[in-house]
């Protein structure tokens, strides 16, 4: 546990992409984590959140380094390399916790 880019707080998902760099959600840290080589000094904050927890995570194959994250009342759709994510489905602030997207698929 922690707040460095190689600390995780109850990391959820993980995917690799085509280029081999590792995606971690890291859920209580409300951030995205990429590594891109085999060990933890590789890693760094890829995507940041505020009150949005990120769980289930997709990679888009159409475009090299973005992804789509689920949370507990959304979808969102990120760019990558730290640009800023935006609302793909759903919406609000997550503080109260609903129930919602629970897994992403192609």
């Amino acid at each position: 546990a922690g707040s460095g880019a190689n600390h995780l707080k109850k990391p959820y998902a993980v995917s690799v992409g085509t280029d081999g760099a590792i995606y971690i959600s890291d859920t209580m840290n409300t951030r995205v984590i990429k590594c891109t080589g085999r060990d933890s000094s590789t890693c760094s904050v890829d995507a940041t959140f505020t009150n949005f927890y990120p769980n289930f995570m997709l990679l888009d194959p159409s475009a090299p380094g973005s992804f789509y994250v689920s949370g507990t009342s959304s979808v969102q759709k990120c760019p990558g390399g730290g640009g800023a994510c935006a609302d793909f489905a759903g919406g609000g602030d997550e503080s109260n916790m609903m129930a919602g997207a629970r897994g992403l698929a192609f």
